[in-house]
């Protein structure tokens, strides 16, 4: 009976903080669920229940922020650095968005995507030449990593985007 009552009692604590700020939570309640009201593990295996929370604990919250369709279409720059390897030290490049497609006019091998959270991933490939890179867009700039190759060298770097 206590059982039911303390698990009840949870519901109605992700009730109360549902609207707030969950990914502060999220690591208290998955390692909540695992224990009763005295902390003594119930029958689910102790070891799951820890590397659970463990996980929670250490994954980088989840992003809440959803744009509106459209909030990233238009024009865009983008600044490569090259940070290691012997690729070129920085690259300029335009690519234009539209529906969350990332395409550039004159690239037939130009594959990339950014989702409403902001979240972006393109590839490239020109001749012995490839790279990819993901990172985060807000509606006016973003920013993240890339890494690949060309020819024989590897590189990897930043990148800088700017809405025009």
């Amino acid at each position: 009976m206590v059982a039911k009552s303390a698990a009840l009692g949870g519901i109605g604590l992700v009730r109360a903080i549902a609207n707030r700020h969950l990914k502060q939570f999220l690591p208290f309640l998955i390692c909540r669920a695992g224990f009763d009201h005295r902390g003594s593990a119930m029958r689910r295996p102790f070891v799951w229940i820890a590397a659970g929370c463990l996980a929670a604990i250490i994954s980088p919250p989840a992003e809440a922020r959803s744009y509106p369709i459209g909030a990233f279409d238009g024009a865009w720059h983008l600044t490569f650095e090259t940070r290691s390897g012997t690729c070129d030290a920085k690259y300029d490049f335009d690519v234009n968005i539209l529906n969350g497609n990332i395409s550039h006019p004159n690239l037939v091998k130009f594959h990339g995507r950014v989702s409403r959270s902001g979240a972006a991933r393109a590839s490239v490939a020109v001749q012995d030449k490839y790279a990819s890179g993901a990172g985060r867009l807000e509606p006016t700039r973003g920013s993240g990593s890339w890494s690949g190759y060309s020819g024989a060298a590897k590189c990897s770097g930043t990148w800088t985007a700017r809405k025009t």
